[in-house]
């Protein structure tokens, strides 16, 4: 089923002090047909003042589009009481809230509204709603906590709670990772994950391409140039519409690694990578990437290759080069002998032969 659609959407600015279309407006973007269904994660990317903010206070009817119109479960948004709304789909915004004297319980209760009676009064299932949601974001212990006790990150976990205690078929966020710490990012692109693979569609927007490269569903990309591109993250990265979106002077978008490099960064080393210690091979493949090492393909040539196996002891790492192999016993050891390689500044078209492919 599709929670939101659009069709010939165009969002930006009107006039300051005129609520009703009119006058000249500022286009931010302009002849957008989207569409979320349900069970997605869709992740918005962009470069600072793109318009990501912009389109998602529109979809969420926050702001008058400029032209076109908004569908949440096949309605017009145009037409749709606040509360109606508030059935449809919850928002966590960039805007920051006055707390007053409230509680975290207090602050996700208000999440219920939408489900309440004229007295607005909690029933015991919305007692549980609100519980359940404060577990999901991890604060169930900051429950009898003042808000404005919070630190930012904190605050911002709660009003993900308060949105998620909403239950509405579409979740949109805005930037709900600022002022958290790596893993509360990763923790919340995994919840969005999850709960979009529970039936519900969220739109996310942020500034954490790996992230929203590794985890989303699909992406809605953000270039000046082009407008609003769609597509899988794959997709996307291959044919450089990342590189194209995110790339400055002095910075690029490395597709192999999902990475922002330097053009200094990368060296001509290029490295096999085998074995089967597949934790060991994860973290020798991020050295390589670190290091700024060109990782040989499947069956190509190389400079020099470690194969990551594991021994009664432990792992091992068994480095190979022209000059012949040896074994290592730590990641800091093949650090520092690739670094020494890098030293000599081998190239591809060195005298000494590279030693042909084995193991990949």
């Amino acid at each position: 089923m599709r929670l939101l659609e659009t069709e010939g959407l165009s969002v930006g600015y009107w006039p300051r002090g005129r609520r009703h279309p009119g006058g000249e407006a500022r286009r931010v973007l302009s002849g957008l047909d989207l569409s979320m269904e349900e069970g997605r994660f869709v992740a918005l990317l962009g470069p600072n003042g793109s318009g990501k903010s912009t389109l998602l206070r529109t979809l969420v009817g926050m702001q008058w589009p400029l032209e076109g119109r908004v569908r949440l479960s096949g309605r017009d948004l145009a037409r749709l009481g606040v509360e109606e709304r508030a059935t449809l789909v919850a928002a966590v915004l960039t805007e920051r809230f006055d707390s007053g004297w409230f509680s975290v319980f207090d602050i996700v209760s208000f999440g219920r509204y939408p489900h309440t009676d004229f007295r607005n009064l909690l029933s015991a299932a919305d007692v549980l709603a609100v519980e359940a949601a404060l577990e999901a974001v991890g604060l169930s212990d900051f429950a009898g906590r003042l808000f404005s006790e919070l630190s930012d990150g904190e605050r911002q976990k709660a009003m993900i709670a308060r949105a998620l205690a909403q239950e509405t078929p579409l979740l949109v966020l805005d930037e709900p990772t600022a002022f958290l710490d790596a893993p509360a990012r990763i923790e919340i692109f995994h919840l969005a994950r999850r709960l979009a693979r529970g039936g519900k569609a969220v739109l996310l927007s942020t500034h954490e391409v790996d992230l929203a490269l590794r985890e989303s569903d699909s992406l809605w990309l953000i270039d000046r140039g082009r407008g609003l591109l769609v597509g899988s993250p794959e997709t996307l990265a291959l044919d450089g519409s990342v590189g194209e979106a995110f790339d400055r002077p002095g910075l690029s978008f490395d597709p192999a690694s999902g990475l922002f490099r330097a053009p200094e960064d990368r060296h001509p080393f290029a490295l096999g990578v085998s074995g089967g210690d597949p934790v060991g091979l994860a973290w020798t493949i991020r050295l390589a990437e670190r290091l700024g090492l060109t990782l040989a393909p499947e069956g190509g040539r190389y400079d020099a290759a470690v194969r990551v196996d594991r021994s009664a002891e432990g792992q091992v790492w068994v480095l190979e080069t022209a000059k012949g192999s040896r074994d290592l016993s730590s990641i800091s050891e093949l650090e520092v002998a690739l670094l020494g390689l890098l030293a000599e500044r081998p190239t591809p078209d060195s005298s000494a032969s590279p030693p042909q492919s084995q193991a990949l």
